[in-house]
């Protein structure tokens, strides 16, 4: 049963396209991309946190950029 899980995410979608911006500016790349080659796969993903947000009293903290931040500066900066 799906009952117990819960998604832990953003309450905004974003696009592949939407993390490959913020990673070339993270790491200061001028052309970072994808290719893939399957053409059934979708760039986007939009799971609900509500559930969460419902059992947990849970909400995020960051932005996707503001995560991506933190996680890059804790590997790569100390």
């Amino acid at each position: 049963s799906n009952s117990n899980i819960l998604n832990i995410c953003h309450n905004n979608s974003y696009k592949i396209s939407d993390i490959i911006k913020i990673s070339t500016n993270l790491l200061h790349k001028k052309n970072l991309s994808i290719k893939n080659k399957n053409k059934n796969y979708s760039n986007s993903r939009n799971p609900s946190n509500r559930k969460a947000k419902n059992k947990l009293r849970w909400k995020p903290k960051f932005t996707l950029g503001e995560g991506m931040k933190d996680i890059y500066e804790k590997i790569y900066k100390n």
